[in-house]
């Protein structure tokens, strides 16, 4: 199976200069760990984490629409092809310890995001279909 096939479109994006105010809104919002800074292309530049805003924000004295994005996120972020194999994009995640992976197109744009959470959760609800069809075979 490929990436596309697992992950989720149209995550939440803000722009580096953006405060991490307008990062929290989104999270909150969009029901989302993460937001992906991106370029006016939509190349992803960097990632910001709930635990990277409260990182940020515990490091210093200044309001969160004080503290940019640039100064909180990850940079630059692990990527995966949304063509894929999702295989080698959960071997990613894995090796490198992350819960979430921007997705890509081949121009480098991005389209959407891979959690290891939805990872999990898909291979729980296909592992019955999988059981059953085993069982029926004997």
């Amino acid at each position: 199976m490929r990436v596309r096939d697992w992950m989720r479109p149209y995550p939440a994006t803000c722009a580096p200069g953006d405060g991490l105010d307008v990062v929290v809104r989104k999270m909150r919002d969009e029901a989302s760990g993460c937001v992906i800074a991106v370029d006016d292309l939509r190349r992803p530049l960097g990632i910001v984490t709930d635990r990277d805003v409260r990182r940020a924000a515990a490091a210093t004295a200044k309001p969160l629409h004080r503290i940019l994005v640039s100064e909180a996120m990850t940079a630059p972020p692990a990527t995966c092809q949304r063509d894929e194999d999702v295989a080698e994009a959960a071997s990613v995640l894995v090796r490198g310890r992350f819960r979430r992976l921007p997705v890509v197109n081949r121009a480098g744009i991005l389209v959407g995001i891979l959690a290891l959470d939805d990872l999990a959760w898909r291979r729980k609800l296909e592992r019955p279909r999988v059981l059953a069809g085993a069982v029926g075979s004997r």
